[in-house]
């Protein structure tokens, strides 16, 4: 599964704010269809972010310059490396990043102290919506990366925008279509759901998005100012 490391991909991982690793074809590490074009893209876990997206989100963060970013589902601390590199780059901004996995929770927080972004990062034992919902009044996020469970992910977006916190970019991450058939292990009902509530967010509550339909897929939506909340209804 493991391929030789290009020198211009170490430079990436530097530049992500990551620590050295190996790099695979995403094609080797998950289940694919061939219209996912997967082995065009790199992975470094087998459920982290991949490489290209976690460029994207880092592009998103240096382009857009929010102050406050939330990300939901932690995992190892990849995408939040990426994004807190990025509010370094930036010189402001913080990454709230919420998981309710204790051992993931600890070697995330390691990793953020070993590429001395701590001062950009606020990590949260937590599940996601009981971290929203006792956000304090006022609170407003400039992008938020969805990379919990599927299941939760729409519920997540309902519950910020209700409470106004949602200032601009909604990034749903494991958006390919192809997963109801690839991933049937998460439940293809879940998973149906999760595609569905997508496209009504994307018709109702945002301005346009930019779909990337490859390898695991991905949404950047942005919402409208001053909409009428959202009811939850998953």
């Amino acid at each position: 599964m493991g391929r030789e490391q290009p020198a211009e991909w170490s430079h990436v991982l530097r530049f992500l704010g990551l620590p050295a690793m190996p790099i695979f074809p995403e094609s080797g590490v998950g289940d694919h269809v061939p219209e996912e074009r997967a082995e065009l893209f790199h992975a470094l876990t087998h459920s982290g972010t991949e490489l290209e997206s976690l460029l994207m989100l880092h592009a998103l963060v240096l382009s857009f310059k929010p102050e406050l970013i939330l990300e939901t589902g932690t995992d190892t601390g990849l995408g939040t490396l990426a994004l807190a590199s990025a509010a370094a780059k930036n010189g402001f901004g913080k990454v709230v990043t919420v998981d309710n996995d204790e051992q993931k929770y600890r070697t995330a927080n390691a990793a953020f102290r070993s590429a001395g972004l701590e001062r950009y990062v606020e990590s949260h034992l937590s599940g996601s919506l009981e971290y929203i919902g006792g956000l304090p009044a006022g609170t407003s996020f400039g992008m938020v990366f969805f990379d919990s469970r599927s299941r939760l992910r729409i519920p997540e977006f309902e519950a910020l925008y209700a409470r106004g916190a949602l200032g601009n970019l909604a990034v749903f991450h494991d958006t390919s279509k192809h997963r109801i058939t690839t991933q049937p292990h998460k439940g293809t009902d879940v998973l149906r759901a999760y595609l569905g509530g997508l496209d009504r967010i994307a018709k109702e509550y945002c301005t346009g998005e930019i779909v990337m339909p490859y390898s695991r897929g991905m949404r950047i939506m942005q919402v409208k100012p001053l909409a009428t909340p959202l009811t939850s209804s998953i």
